[in-house]
């Protein structure tokens, strides 16, 4: 039985999955969703929003989720056996904030496995 293991990292450019086969210690799949192409309805330039003073930028949390979405397609459209898939691990900005507002908990009691968790489309 294969034992496959799959990392996701969100920097701030992209979002990138790499599945490894512990058996063969070799990468068997590796993607990045890099947000200004794969995501241009954001409009961010090297993954972010500047703001007018220059000081501060800004990334859309749901650009993110969005992004987890169009990586997990991607995999799940390959001959990978994601059921053989052990274990799956995250890294996220060092810098990233993301504030939940009152309806955050309502919100995802509504997830549904047949529909995209972006709803703005």
């Amino acid at each position: 039985m294969t034992e496959l293991f799959l990392g996701i990292d969100c920097s701030t450019q992209s979002l990138t999955g790499i599945c490894c086969d512990f058996n063969s210690k070799k990468i068997i799949w590796k993607e990045s969703i890099n947000f200004d192409s794969d995501l241009p309805h954001y409009a961010t330039l090297n993954g972010v929003i500047a703001m007018k003073n220059g000081n501060v930028v800004h990334s859309y949390p749901l650009m993110w989720v969005e992004a987890l979405e169009l990586l997990l397609s991607r995999i799940k459209d390959t001959d990978i056996p994601l059921n053989e898939i052990k274990a799956i691990s995250g890294s996220g900005q060092q810098h990233g904030t993301v504030y939940l507002g009152d309806s955050f908990e309502r919100k995802i009691s509504n997830l549904s496995f047949n529909k995209p968790m972006i709803t703005n489309k």
